[in-house]
């Protein structure tokens, strides 16, 4: 107990914000009754979903892939014969065109000489669907190629003896387009088999 005489002197308070608090509850509800900051029936509140993650729209093509199937020798091989296939049939489109309209100088018949090689994939190509399903599809494959280089060296045979006619170049390009008609889908199926997934 102090005296008269006695300085007053202060000690240093160690209260955290907590006791802070709860002595302004008491000068602010001096009976005791402090209202509770939330009802006890009252739900929880609602936490605000974490944001989510800032991604760039290009993060998913970072990683090209295409390129990746060479890495396996059989499609590689499949790719370069397809290659030439392709380039070969181009190649009689252009003759079939050239060499109809040096014969006849018609306009019309080098465009159906063309147009010939269109027929086949109409008709032709639903039957070899089905059987490219049913064949082993390599071996369909190497016979429709077989079939076109076949009809190619008889066809050079025709031209290089000068007896090329207009027929012959009808009878080509038709032959053309059937071998074009079992070779699209042996080669579209197959790729599904030398390329693992």
């Amino acid at each position: 107990m102090r005296t008269q005489g006695e300085a007053a002197h202060t000690y240093p308070t160690t209260e955290g914000p907590k006791q802070r608090a709860m002595q302004g509850n008491r000068r602010a509800y001096p009976n005791g009754n402090v209202p509770p900051s939330r009802p006890p029936d009252a739900a929880p509140p609602e936490q605000e979903p974490a944001p989510a993650p800032k991604t760039r729209f290009y993060s998913g093509y970072t990683r090209i892939r295409t390129l990746e199937s060479f890495q396996h020798r059989d499609f590689r091989m499949l790719w370069i014969a397809i290659l030439c296939m392709s380039a070969g049939m181009w190649a009689i489109n252009i003759t079939t065109g050239w060499l109809t309209y040096e014969l006849t100088a018609s306009p019309l018949l080098t465009g159906l000489a063309i147009g010939m090689g269109a027929i086949p994939p109409v008709i032709v190509a639903p039957i070899a669907g089905v059987l490219t399903d049913s064949l082993d599809r390599r071996m369909v494959m190497i016979a429709a190629i077989a079939s076109f280089a076949i009809f190619v060296a008889a066809f050079g045979c025709v031209v290089i003896l000068g007896a090329l006619q207009t027929w012959h170049i009808f009878a080509m390009s038709f032959m053309a387009g059937v071998s074009g008609s079992f070779l699209i889908p042996a080669e579209q199926a197959l790729i599904a088999n030398v390329v693992p997934k």
